[in-house]
């Protein structure tokens, strides 16, 4: 009888996990996806990222974002579309920077300036929003990129609020970065795969993805609510 009595007085004592005084999200992880022309980058751009004052993004594909012609119609403003590594730090080393990084084989490298300090428990670039087109290109069915797990995954740590845009969800079906992304918003898909992969979410949104007009979207994880206090954030 006093050993289980021993044992239920130390049950008893053992504090609550009331997560009192923590934010319950420190960051937003969000992925795009949709069809050639679908309008998701376009969205993306002007819609998404448009206000963000700390803000990097890997373009792959070197003609997406930061082009004049189209700068000139959103108002959408770029302090640089930077083509050289080395001219990076100049630029993530101040209070506010809206940068382009177009580059092709050290993507993964440039991602290396948010590794995260597990001693000073943060990154050197915090509080950023972080953009990677044709994210893909750095991930296969089991695993991604250490720098870009990295960022997804810790960027919470240092407020990194990461976007990864793409047009099909092919070989995104990581189960990391799908447990860690908070939205996935789809434009216009005509191909089966992907709209399969949407199907697991809601198979009766993803049905309509392929009737979706250019600027169109469904949003399968999150809330509205969220979507708008992620663009309305700085």
């Amino acid at each position: 009888m006093d050993e289980i009595g021993d044992t239920e007085k130390k049950v008893d004592t053992l504090p609550l996990a009331t997560a009192m005084g923590r934010p319950l999200r420190l960051n937003t992880n969000i992925a795009v996806y949709g069809d050639v022309g679908s309008g998701k980058t376009a969205w993306t751009e002007e819609i998404l990222i448009a206000q963000k004052e700390r803000l990097f993004v890997l373009d792959t594909t070197g003609h997406d974002y930061g082009e004049k012609k189209f700068c000139e119609l959103t108002h959408i403003r770029y302090d640089a579309i930077i083509t050289e590594k080395k001219d990076i730090a100049a630029y993530v080393s101040k209070e506010k920077f809206r940068i382009v990084v177009r580059c092709h084989g050290w993507e993964m490298e440039c991602l290396n300036i948010f590794q995260f300090d597990p001693v000073e428990q943060s990154c050197a670039v915090p509080n950023c929003t972080v953009v990677v087109e044709e994210i893909h290109r750095f991930m296969n069915g089991q695993t991604m990129e250490t720098e870009l797990e990295n960022i997804v995954t810790l960027g919470r740590h240092s407020k990194i609020n990461f976007v990864g845009v793409s047009q099909v969800p092919r070989g995104q079906t990581n189960p990391l970065y799908r447990a860690e992304m908070q939205m996935f918003v789809s434009f216009r898909q005509t191909e089966e795969n992907a709209r399969k992969f949407f199907a697991d979410f809601d198979s009766e949104k993803a049905a309509g993805l392929k009737e979706l007009e250019r600027g169109r979207y469904e949003l399968f994880r999150g809330t509205n609510e969220d979507l708008i206090n992620f663009i309305n954030t700085k």
